[in-house]
């Protein structure tokens, strides 16, 4: 619902699926999710290529995804411990500090003790970024 109030003061007509595929990459995190509506809005584009632009690094997210990457560079543990999440299946259990730094930069969710990404977005960004 406040995807889709958002949308409307940009005057996009997004259907429930362009709703749900915003979501999924966003994980309806404010902060992406404007972002999001913004270029869709602005750059007449659509989730597709937005979705392309932000996992080759332009576009819209590349700042924030920048910052987000330099900050993990900084600590090879913290780095180590996310590349784990991202090569996963499934929820996996890592250690505690690096599991609430990954928390509090939102790049996972924390279940218990297991980590998942937060959204596509993180997933496909990093994944062959930290796997080097």
């Amino acid at each position: 619902e406040q995807i889709s109030f958002l949308g409307s003061q940009y005057s996009l007509e997004l259907s429930l699926g362009q709703f749900i595929q915003l979501k999924a990459i966003a994980y309806g995190l404010p902060y992406l999710t404007q972002l999001g509506l913004y270029s869709l809005w602005k750059d007449d584009i659509n989730l597709e290529e937005l979705f392309q632009q932000a996992i080759r690094g332009t576009g819209i997210y590349a700042d924030h995804l920048q910052r987000l990457l330099w900050t993990l560079e900084q600590d090879t543990q913290l780095a180590s411990s996310f590349n784990q999440v991202l090569q996963a299946e499934d929820a996996v259990e890592i250690e505690l500090l690096p599991a609430f730094k990954l928390e509090s930069l939102g790049l996972v969710k924390l279940q218990g003790n297991r980590a998942t990404p937060t959204c596509d977005l993180y997933s496909h960004y990093f994944r062959d970024r930290l796997n080097k």
